[in-house]
Formats: structure tokens, C-alpha cells, sequence
């Protein structure tokens, strides 16, 4: 399962899978993770809500 995992992350930008690993895995609020990476509260949110989008297209969505 860890590969599936890591090809899901292979589609996200660089800043969204950065922000999305430190608040999922690193256990950062929004503003620690802001705060770290030295973005606004909104950029983290904007990111972590792609980086679930992102996801739940790969996994559920059909290919076209």
C-alpha cells in the first residue's frame, strides 16, 4: 500500500505536497504549519484542501 501512497503524492505540486505532509504526518496545525513555512494560514488551507481533492480524484474518479 505504501507505493500507492507514494504515487498519489507524486501528482501534487511541490508547495502542496510539502504543506499537505507536514500538517497530515507532521501533526501541525494550519498556523504551525504556516508559521514553519512561513505562508499565510489561507495558502496551508488552500493546499491541504488540493492535496485531498487531488487524492480523492486518483482514487475514485474513473480515468477519461
Amino acid at each position: 500500500m505504501r507505493g500507492a501512497h507514494c504515487a498519489l503524492l507524486d501528482g501534487l505540486k511541490p508547495a502542496v505536497r510539502e504543506v499537505f505532509l507536514l500538517y497530515k504526518l507532521g501533526d501541525l496545525s494550519h498556523a504551525q504549519v504556516a508559521q514553519t513555512l512561513g505562508v499565510s494560514s489561507r495558502t496551508v488551507e488552500r493546499h491541504v484542501a488540493s492535496a485531498l481533492m487531488h487524492c480523492y480524484r486518483v482514487c475514485f474518479e474513473a480515468p477519461q
